[in-house]
């Protein structure tokens, strides 16, 4: 498989072997707490990236829904409205936007009690090139959701 996504813009080609070994690598990071609930998730990187194809790999593994969700300005509303288990983010902007609306959604007064952002999200998968805010990572961390980088060593925040 030929991925766009490179040093130097040269082609990076991707082997069945290797996109099977990082579809593993997320299998076992993102496990679903119930192994009957289905996996939801959301992604809006080009779909040439290598960290893209690591994501696609491991839906078709796992038989997860995937929504892909192109447009940036309706990233968030998708995930809003998905409540997926896992969101996949491939810009800065779009991590930032995710942060700030689960933020506000998990604020809540003494009455409310401690909820996952968007229901139900348990991963919040990083493209390699980003690196979140540590008060971001933070965030995630203390509403035990996972924070994993795509393709290869990736840190974990959380869970």
């Amino acid at each position: 498989m030929v991925s766009s996504d490179s040093p130097g813009g040269q082609p990076h080609f991707l082997s069945a072997a290797q996109l099977a070994e990082d579809a593993g690598r997320l299998v076992d990071s993102v496990r679903e707490e119930k192994p009957s609930q289905r996996a939801i998730t959301v992604h809006s990187a080009p779909l040439d990236r290598p960290a893209a194809r690591q994501l696609l790999a491991w839906a078709s593994y796992c038989g997860a829904a995937l929504v892909i969700e192109p447009n940036q300005a309706a990233f968030v509303a998708t995930v809003a409205w998905a409540r997926p288990t896992v969101v996949a983010v491939g810009q800065n902007a779009e991590a930032a936007q995710l942060c700030q609306w689960a933020q506000r959604s998990t604020a809540g007064g003494r009455w409310r009690r401690k909820r996952r952002p968007f229901g139900r999200l348990r991963a919040l998968l990083v493209a390699p090139e980003l690196d979140l805010a540590e008060a971001d990572r933070d965030f995630w961390a203390q509403h035990e959701v996972r924070v994993i980088q795509l393709g290869g060593q990736g840190r974990s925040a959380g869970g």
